[in-house]
């Protein structure tokens, strides 16, 4: 009885030294990674709101990854939408959104399991994430001096008391025009009807100074230049711009500067949804063509509008006139261009390609002889005959 009392207090020592010296499950370094002031888990635990995400966490597949940068560090939630009115969590924030992981995932035992063998946390969870938009967030530049510019000088713009002619005008005008080619002014410009309708106004206005004119169609140039936002905003709010541009751009009155502002304005107008479809009904390509005539190369302020109406087709048309069929592997298969597709059942005769490219091979015959042009004119002509459309 006495060996049985001793094995029992011997075991029951043992199981307590072992228990002291086994950590606990919750505790174990398979799970959390420890330094010296807090722990955290190995893996990372989404939920539907975002987290920090320290450097040596291992992230599931599926997840919403942004940058946060502000602090520089990188955030994570499930990539779910959470609510019917759309994710504002971005709300407030300077954010750069960080590509979902793809690649395969490193498992605690030391096991490589791909994405495609497991089921990824929005096929968990049950939900499908949001519609991808390829404009994204546009967030507000943290400059609080060019807002107050910005405010001002649209204030300015809008005032009905507000001279053309002033000098406070046309500097208004200009930090416009700086401001125009960041994309979140660019789509403040342009999503701001009443002002897009008054800096039309001035450009159309004879009365108004040529640097008013011009100036005012530059800021509507730069505000949709390699800004899908924007240009999409405008075409909302004013659904007939490529009209009015058009109708700017018959006026007899309009001098060369202008004309070359228009013929800017008019590149990336274009971009938008069905609006070379629209250029090509209002006889664009016909107007512009008498603009680069030949006998204008030389004239007052002609070189400009001529290369510009040169840059103009070449990247709205040309550039499209061959491509590699995807079915056909590497061979090059002769298509009709995006112009032929829009110019297809137009009655034009001189708005077309191969009137474009006859007056290019005229202005390059005479340049050999030694006719006066300017360069930016000439190579843009030499670049224009590069493309196969204008080698048939």
């Amino acid at each position: 009885m006495r060996i049985l009392s001793s094995l029992a207090l011997l075991l029951s020592t043992t199981t307590s030294a072992l228990d002291q010296a086994l950590p606990s499950p919750s505790t174990s370094s398979d799970s959390l990674i420890c330094h010296s002031s807090e722990c955290y888990p190995r893996v990372f635990n989404p939920t539907p709101d975002f987290q920090l995400v320290h450097e040596d966490q291992q992230l599931p597949p599926g997840l919403h990854i942004r940058l946060n940068l502000q602090t520089g560090q990188r955030e994570a939630r499930l990539n779910i939408p959470l609510d019917k009115d759309g994710d504002d969590s971005n709300k407030g924030h300077d954010l750069a959104v960080v590509a979902d992981i793809t690649e395969e995932t490193n498992e605690p035992n030391g096991e490589t399991e791909s994405r495609g063998s497991t089921k990824s946390m929005v096929e968990k969870s049950g939900q499908k994430p949001p519609a991808y938009s390829n404009h994204g967030r546009i967030m507000p530049p943290a400059d609080e001096a060019d807002s107050a510019v910005f405010r001002s000088s649209v204030a300015l713009i809008l005032s009905v008391s507000a001279s053309p002619a002033d000098e406070e005008h046309l500097r208004a005008l200009e930090d416009l025009e700086e401001l125009a080619h960041e994309m979140y002014y660019g789509v403040e410009i342009a999503k701001n009807t009443p002002l897009v309708r008054t800096l039309l106004r001035h450009a159309g206005n004879n009365a108004d100074d040529e640097a008013i004119r011009a100036l005012s169609i530059l800021v509507l140039g730069s505000a949709v230049q390699n800004n899908p936002s924007a240009l999409e905003k405008i075409q909302q709010g004013r659904p007939d711009m490529m009209d009015d541009v058009m109708r700017l751009l018959e006026s007899g009155a309009t001098t060369a500067k202008v004309q070359e502002r228009l013929i800017f304005l008019l590149g990336h107008l274009v971009k938008g949804h069905g609006q070379r479809r629209r250029f090509v009904q209002l006889r664009g390509m016909e107007r512009l063509l008498e603009m680069f005539d030949s006998e204008n190369a030389g004239a007052d302020g002609r070189d400009g509008v001529r290369r510009r109406c040169a840059l103009f087709v070449t990247d709205t048309f040309l550039d499209e006139e061959m491509r590699t069929d995807p079915d056909e592997g590497e061979t090059n298969v002769r298509r009709e261009s995006g112009a032929q597709r829009v110019l297809s059942g137009e009655q034009t005769t001189k708005g077309n390609l191969k009137d474009w490219c006859k007056a290019f091979r005229i202005s390059s015959d005479r340049l050999k002889k030694g006719e006066s042009e300017s360069l930016g004119a000439r190579d843009r002509i030499d670049a224009a005959l590069s493309f196969p459309a204008c080698q048939m």
